[in-house]
């Protein structure tokens, strides 16, 4: 799976209903049609092992790579990501097996979106110090990465474990598999340039954005992908004008065109939109954006 650098392109979030914490997932086949229909590039997927009443957000309920396998038989052409899988909770092997088993069976339409992990909670329920979640997640990612080359390459030893020659993890990816660091995850920015494919960031003012992919470029020679996200709450008017949500707005169309433009110009490559705070019901907020938004900003080309 590929993402475009120096265009901007849209995904959207699971769970593609505006429900509540926990989400009813009734209507998903139905939905991931019509974001795939929408030309939608990418469709996004969250990694929630335990649901936490602090927190108030069960993700889209399903273990993300089972339902990324359903979603991708349900669809052709849409991108299938995670953002983010917390790999300091699931042991390496099982997900580079995991990811390129999908990869295989999409026909190479998975990007992983990794992450530390930070809902406190969850780390005694695997066992796990959250303390050590930093060097936790740097020796996840170069497990992963080693297990998904081909042959049988000797891995170093970390605290997952390693794997000696005779051993081969399989199958290996069908097209390169996008490793994409959310936040910071403990990590410099130097590190993350060096050792991911690209970055997912919280949505910021088109100042502070401008400035943070600035430096991204400045240390990533080869191009890599800045993406972002933001919550949006699409007013049937088209002038409404914005309002602030948490991590996003409510607007209408015609401010969301000019905030598109504002995000492409300020360096992002990739948007991805959570409709979990509309007010209008979802279908029709995914039709209103495939007709008048998505084509703007095509998916290919």
């Amino acid at each position: 799976m590929r993402f475009p650098v120096g265009r901007l392109t849209l995904g959207i979030g699971e769970p593609l209903t505006n429900d509540g914490p926990v989400p009813d997932m009734t209507h998903d086949a139905e939905r991931v049609r019509m974001v795939e229909d929408a030309g939608f590039h990418t469709l996004w997927f969250r990694d929630v092992p335990l649901h936490s009443y602090e927190f108030r957000d069960a993700g889209q309920i399903y273990d993300p790579f089972v339902h990324m396998a359903y979603v991708a038989a349900c669809t052709s052409r849409i991108g299938l990501a995670t953002a983010a899988t917390v790999i300091t909770l699931r042991h390496p092997i099982h997900v580079a097996k995991m990811a390129a088993s999908l990869d295989n069976l999409s026909g190479g339409r998975l990007a992983l979106g990794v992450a530390t992990g930070d809902r406190e909670e969850e780390f005694p329920a695997f066992r796990q110090k959250r303390a050590e979640r930093a060097e936790s997640f740097r020796d996840s990612m170069d497990f992963i990465r080693k297990l998904w080359r081909p042959g049988t390459p000797r891995t170093t030893a970390n605290r997952w474990g390693g794997v000696d020659m005779g051993l081969e993890m399989l199958p290996k990816p069908s097209s390169p598999i996008p490793l994409l660091v959310t936040g910071n995850c403990g990590q410099s920015p130097q590190w993350i340039a060096e050792n991911s494919d690209g970055w997912i960031v919280y949505g910021d003012s088109p100042e502070r954005t401008a400035t943070a992919t600035a430096k991204w470029r400045s240390m990533t020679p080869t191009p890599l992908p800045y993406i972002s996200t933001t919550n949006v709450d699409l007013l049937e008017d088209p002038d409404a004008p914005a309002m602030p949500l948490r991590y996003g707005f409510r607007a209408g169309r015609n401010f969301l065109l000019k905030y598109l433009e504002t995000m492409e110009a300020a360096g992002v490559d990739h948007l991805i939109i959570s409709l979990r705070q509309s007010s209008r019901p979802v279908p029709d907020v995914i039709a209103e954006l495939g007709e008048h938004i998505l084509p703007r900003y095509p998916s290919e080309g």
